[in-house]
């Protein structure tokens, strides 16, 4: 007994103080002080950052804000955490003692016909001392794999923002261009009237008429693909949102413009991404976890220890007589690794592999992160400029319009210059509506991929039915 209770003190010593396998430590990344590309001074993104709210259009905050609440890529990622989370409190529980208590009844027979029941009881106890912090290294494993699923539920939800408030673009973009569309189809109806009662006082040709025709059957021809492309959008937000397509419909009855985002966005610098992503922040979490397993794997070549012991009483009752017994039990079992042609160190190699390759996997997130961000400004930068560009241009197509058709009116010009006045109009007006959305979605995707957004998404207006 002696002997017991001195190699359970030196084991429990032992347990508190020694764990193998690597510590793990953040890495350092050498990271650039700035981005390449330029971008003006404007409002910081972050987690918290609301920027969808910079596009001013309240149907998009009510999108979104529903989106986080019913989108099913999202609600298998919280479903994931809570697997998490149970699997760590269950990993907790390791290395503690187990309790278990047993009872039993059995009667008998004999020929002469006597009869016996033996009722017995149990209470055992067993404890596998963490010698070497198999235990503890296991609990840092599971807390860190914890946090990386957190951070995948975020990058979801980051992910989602993009994808709703894209789709949303998308779909206000080809409703724009179906107005445009629709506008330069009556303009060239008309035009096809005028040019047929041209050809009849001999101030046009059949050649002319042909032509207006079938700039006017082109853009007919048009409309169906724009009509398909603004169904497709909208479908994809429903699928977003898990509604029916007519709740979501229902939202775009009134027509909209496209939304335009107001101000700047600041870049801020490379190193805060490492905390804004959450795509970054998992990858680190899971290089944590992959290191700890190495520690795991590594206690396996140690000897392990385990404390176990029983109560046990049994009542036995013979004719009405009744005869108690008890009994305990209590001592160490020691199991020393002796040869296992070598499967163990493999083991540990696998883990160290394992969390080398997690580190090329987080370095990669962080490589990758710089390139979409890089990407993001340089788009949104030449989307503003081109814009500018085309403003002008519709502003000038316009006056041409207004001219050619005072100089028409007033016998000084031909129909036919002023058809194509009116449909480079039309086209630059559709070109220039493909540029806001350019614009809107180059805002989208430079925010998101600064990493803002996932922390700051509240409902708000529920999305109403058709």
């Amino acid at each position: 007994m002696r002997h017991t209770f001195v190699l359970v003190g030196a084991a429990c010593l032992l347990g508190g103080c020694t764990t193998v396998g690597p510590d793990y430590k953040t890495p350092d990344l050498s990271l650039a002080d700035t981005y390449a590309a330029s971008a003006p001074k404007g409002a910081a993104i972050t987690p918290e950052s609301r920027w969808w709210e910079g596009l001013s259009d309240s149907t998009l905050n009510r999108l979104i804000a529903a989106a986080q609440y019913s989108n099913l890529t999202v609600a298998q990622a919280i479903e994931r955490l809570r697997e998490a989370r149970a699997n760590a409190k269950a990993t907790g529980a390791e290395g503690l003692p187990d309790l278990d208590a047993s009872g039993a009844v059995e009667s008998a027979q004999t020929n002469a016909g006597s009869s016996s029941t033996t009722d017995t009881a149990e209470l055992s106890a067993g404890w596998e001392v963490d010698l070497f912090g198999k235990y503890r290294r296991n609990r840092e494993a599971a807390r860190a794999t914890l946090e990386a699923t957190q951070e995948d539920l975020n990058a979801a939800r980051l992910t989602l923002l993009g994808d709703v408030a894209i789709a949303y673009v998308d779909a206000r973009g080809y409703e724009n261009r179906l107005s445009v569309a629709r506008r330069a189809l009556a303009a060239q109806r008309e035009a096809v009237e005028m040019t047929r009662a041209q050809l009849q006082t001999g101030n046009a040709t059949a050649l002319d008429l042909s032509q207006a025709e079938g700039d006017a059957a082109a853009t007919e021809a048009n409309i169906p693909q724009l009509e398909t492309s603004f169904h497709e959008s909208v479908n994809r937000i429903a699928t977003l949102l898990d509604l029916p397509v007519a709740n979501v419909r229902f939202q775009f009855a009134k027509g909209g413009r496209v939304p335009s985002p107001k101000g700047s966005v600041s870049r801020g610098v490379p190193a805060e991404l490492l905390r804004r992503r959450p795509d970054i922040r998992s990858a680190e979490r899971s290089l944590a976890a992959a290191v700890a397993d190495i520690g795991v794997s590594t206690a396996d070549l140690y000897p392990s220890l385990t404390l176990s012991g029983s109560i046990t009483i049994s009542t036995e009752r013979i004719a009405g007589v009744s005869n108690g017994s008890s009994g305990w039990a209590l001592g160490p079992s020691l199991t020393i690794p002796v040869f296992d042609a070598g499967r163990r160190r493999a083991l540990v190699e696998v883990e160290r592999s394992q969390a080398s390759r997690q580190y090329l996997v987080y370095r990669e997130s962080v490589v990758n992160a710089f390139e979409e961000v890089e990407n993001a400004i340089v788009s949104y930068t030449r989307a503003k400029r081109r814009q500018a560009a085309l403003e002008r241009s519709v502003a000038a197509y316009r006056r041409a319009v207004d001219q050619s058709r005072e100089l028409y009116e007033a016998g000084a010009g031909t129909v036919l210059d002023f058809l194509d006045a009116r449909d480079d109009l039309n086209s630059a007006e559709d070109t220039l509506v493909q540029s806001k959305v350019a614009i809107a979605k180059a805002y989208i995707t430079l925010c998101k991929a600064l990493g803002g957004g996932w922390t700051g998404v509240m409902l708000t207006t529920p999305i109403r039915g058709a």
